[in-house]
């Protein structure tokens, strides 16, 4: 044999020798899906909390076997390791693997294999992908809105503010979502004044018929709503209120968002009819029968007697504090804005009711059946 051929003889050897180590290596990694992967211990993981993977070897002392944690994100923290020797049932024996790790930010986890050495031979082991949510212990609950036409929901990319585009008088139907709470203790809201609000359902959690005992990443439908409001302008969501109770036991009050506006505009052709006193969009809001209203106008007390009522009550003491005005209402007109050409719906008398505001000789005045503005002389304030 010639030297020549020797010496590629020998050089292809050397290659030999030095590829079979890399081969057996790039093996190890791509036979890693074959492997046990690094179980989650929960479902689900939370962002500042210890959250634990497990890993059982069977048949493995845990003297003979080395780790390497991998790189990890910034938002990832190791925390620690163990590695204890069992004896179970089904599994038989060897190590269990336990590694914890702290999340700052929510989502999907997604961390690269871990290396592991058994008696010096190499695998890789990959970790079970999952989801982490913020820390429910840490954060407030939240409400959330969902319109019946989301289309119509726009975002200010400079100051973050949504609106909402609708005419007046058009039905704007939406509904009321809470997110991180396990139970509603009340829910309560003011009627919005210069608009028809009403509730169209409410669900059996916001009537506390029930408690949440697991954390779940989903939101809790709480209700539905009808808004028309009937006059141009810029409004915020109805003042609505709810006391929940958090994840970590908290009673906690929460109010509508403050980041949705809604834009009400109206044609040409209303702003000429409300001019005369003839609008359309009010005609339409306020379309009722009156025989049943005008059966218990009849019925009703008189304005002497109703007047009477209202001269021997008084004002409860968190009333005069709070320098919230009562009164009782004769009956009569009311109408959607302080204006008498508006249209309007006839009530009857005798209903106890809450002075919201003022205008002149108008006030608008709230109770459980009604909202809108009568004349001041249709009502008998209580001292």
């Amino acid at each position: 044999m010639k030297i020549s051929e020797k010496k590629r003889i020998l050089m292809i050897l050397m290659t030999l020798i030095f590829l079979v180590p890399a081969f057996s290596d790039l093996f190890s990694k791509k036979s890693a899906s074959e492997n046990p992967i690094l179980k989650a211990q929960t479902d689900i993981f939370f962002t500042r909390s210890e959250n634990c993977y497990t890993l059982f070897l069977s048949d493995v002392t845990p003297a003979s076997i080395s780790m390497a944690i991998p790189d990890l994100p910034p938002t990832v923290k190791f925390l620690s390791s163990k590695k204890e020797e069992i004896i179970d049932a089904d599994l038989g024996r060897g190590t269990l693997i336990s590694l914890w790790f702290d999340f700052s930010l929510s989502g999907e986890t997604h961390l690269a294999p871990l290396m592991v050495k058994i008696n010096g031979k190499t695998h890789y082991y990959d970790f079970q992908k999952v989801q982490i949510y913020e820390n429910p212990a840490l954060i407030s609950p939240q409400p959330e809105i969902l319109f019946a036409s989301p289309s119509r929901l726009h975002k200010n990319s400079k100051n973050g503010i949504y609106t909402y585009k609708a005419k007046a008088g058009e039905k704007i139907n939406f509904s009321l979502y809470l997110k991180n709470g396990i139970q509603i203790l009340s829910l309560k809201y003011d009627l919005p004044k210069n608009s028809i609000f009403k509730e169209l359902e409410r669900s059996d959690f916001a009537q506390g018929k029930f408690q949440i005992q697991e954390f779940t990443g989903k939101s809790q439908k709480i209700a539905s709503f009808q808004w028309q409001i009937l006059k141009e302008g810029r409004y915020f969501l109805p003042d609505i209120k709810m006391q929940v109770l958090s994840y970590k036991g908290e009673k906690r009050e929460i109010s509508m968002p403050r980041d949705i506006e809604i834009e009400i505009t109206g044609s040409d052709s209303d702003f000429s009819q409300r001019k005369t006193g003839v609008s359309g969009i009010f005609a339409q809001a306020f379309e009722y029968k009156d025989d049943e209203n005008s059966l218990q106008s009849e019925l009703a007390p008189s304005r002497e007697k109703l007047k009477e009522s209202a001269d021997s009550e008084k004002r409860t003491l968190w009333e005069r504090l709070s320098g919230k005005k009562k009164a009782i209402f004769a009956g009569g007109a009311l109408y959607s804005i302080p204006e008498e050409r508006s249209k309007y719906q006839n009530f009857a008398g005798g209903q106890k009711v809450t002075l919201k505001e003022r205008a002149g000789d108008w006030c608008f005045i709230q109770c459980e059946d009604f909202s809108g503005w009568v004349k001041k002389e249709d009502l008998f304030e209580i001292k």
